[in-house]
């Protein structure tokens, strides 16, 4: 009987000195549970900002792409905006006028043409 008595005054004292410390790092550190859950959550919260920068990668490289397009459609127009503006002064050269053509005026055309009818 002493012996049971001594082994409970044992384990008694045990716990005492012991139980305050296991409960104050299962408050400070939480339980296994507690910690694997909060791994899961930060580790899920990871994957989806992974996948947030994945998908804003793919929107830069998408945009790179269409500013490279239309810097491509811009140097297209300028060139074709040279050659019309280029085409348009070589078409105004060949056009040569008369003295007689190059004092001609609606009105004077228009009183030409009535003498001609007249006669």
């Amino acid at each position: 009987m002493n012996k049971k008595k001594a082994t409970q005054e044992t384990i008694d004292a045990f716990l005492s000195a012991v139980y305050p410390e296991m409960t104050e790092l299962a408050t400070t550190f939480g339980s296994e549970d507690s910690v694997l859950k909060d791994a899961t959550e930060k580790i899920a919260a990871l994957k989806k900002a992974e996948e947030q920068i994945a998908k804003l990668e793919n929107q830069v490289s998408v945009r790179d792409m269409r500013i490279t397009d239309y810097k491509e459609q811009i140097a297209t127009l300028k060139a074709n905006a040279e050659f019309l503006s280029s085409e348009l002064e070589r078409l105004r050269s060949r056009v040569v006028l008369t003295p007689a053509e190059s004092c001609l005026t609606l009105q004077a055309a228009l009183e030409e043409g009535e003498s001609h009818e007249n006669k």
